[in-house]
This record gives C-alpha cells, structure tokens and sequence, in this order.
C-alpha cells in the first residue's frame, strides 16, 4: 500500500501517517525524491526527524512524504536499498554506490 501526505507543515501531517513497516521518501517542491527511509514504525521514525539538528536540512526543502507499506523489515530494507541506488537522494549519503 502506498500513502502521500503532501502538506504545508509537514509537523501537522504526522499523525495521519501508519504506525507500520515501510519505506518513506521526503520530497521536494518539485516532487523530487531527497531522501528515502526505512521504518518499523514510519510515524515514530519520522518524528525522530524532526527531533534531530542532522535531519533539519533535508526538512527544510521537505514539501510531502510519502511512503509504502511493507509485509516485513527485510522487505522494507531491500526497497530502501533498490529506491536509493535507484534515484541516488540528495540526503542519502550511505547505500550509494
């Protein structure tokens, strides 16, 4: 299952999001892909975000999540690796190669 939460303030969003396995992707403005996660909980993870000085970057030009429901966590490891070396995110600074 796929989700989108587009929004102005993304703080407001979060409630709306699954407390479930997935991958998330932080887009920007242009609907570019600039970061991608991975999640046990993708609410509690993308709370952690906004609770980190190291995320406030990728934040900043955050304009929508959206994310992907996942049946396992080896299943969303797998799709965080393939998306990342995929579309290379501009905040992802592991998994490229």
């Amino acid at each position: 299952m796929d989700g989108k939460i587009p929004t102005k303030k993304i703080e407001k969003a979060i409630p709306k999001l699954p407390a479930k396995t997935g991958v998330y992707y932080f887009r920007n403005a242009r609907r570019i892909t600039i970061y991608v996660g991975k999640a046990a909980n993708i609410k509690r993870r993308i709370l952690s975000h906004f609770r980190s000085s190291a995320s406030q970057s990728a934040l900043s030009e955050t304009k929508s999540i959206d994310y992907t429901l996942c049946a396992s966590n080896i299943e969303a490891l797998i799709l965080e690796s393939r998306i990342i070396k995929k579309l290379r995110p501009k905040y992802n600074m592991l998994l490229k190669d």
